[in-house]
């Protein structure tokens, strides 16, 4: 029995030593209180929905004006879509990759306090003349996975600021 609870006490003092933690939330900076949300006219929908509702978890209010707001997240720009990477000697596309940039930054009044940013995210799958619409599905559950990766990575590039 001690030797077990010394065995578990040395793997957790092992862990801290090593700076490994938890990712849990990340804290936002206390500016993000009352944040506003500038989007591009071409946005994922995606992003729309995951961005709002992963700050809202991490204690940040979104509010509808930029005159509530103590804080302006404003996302510059957006782009996403597919391209061929390869084609076969009939000319068919062999390898597709989808793509998600955002550039962002955060500005409380005229002060900026996040410069400008831009995270871009890419995977890449094969593509099968005889399978199009599960191809087609899989192109959208990468593009879902991306979109989740890209929330994940600004909240932290946000955290740093705390």
């Amino acid at each position: 029995m001690m030797a077990r609870y010394c065995a578990s006490l040395l793997i957790i003092l092992m862990l801290a030593a090593c700076g490994f933690r938890l990712q849990g939330t990340a804290e936002l900076p206390q500016q993000m209180q009352l944040t506003w949300i500038a989007w591009p006219a071409e946005s994922s929908a995606g992003l729309r929905r995951g961005l709002p509702r992963s700050l809202e978890a991490a204690g940040v209010e979104i509010v509808e004006s930029p005159t509530q707001a103590s804080a302006i997240l404003n996302i510059v720009e957006n782009r996403f879509g597919e391209r061929v990477l390869s084609v076969s000697a009939n000319n068919v596309p062999e390898e597709l990759e989808v793509y998600h940039s955002v550039t962002f930054e955060l500005r409380a009044g005229e002060t900026t306090i996040f410069p400008r940013e831009t995270i871009t995210l890419t995977r890449d799958y094969t593509f099968d003349e005889t399978a199009v619409l599960a191809k087609y599905r899989e192109g959208e559950v990468i593009a879902d996975a991306l979109v989740a990766d890209i929330v994940q990575q600004i909240r932290r590039r946000l955290a740093v600021l705390d």
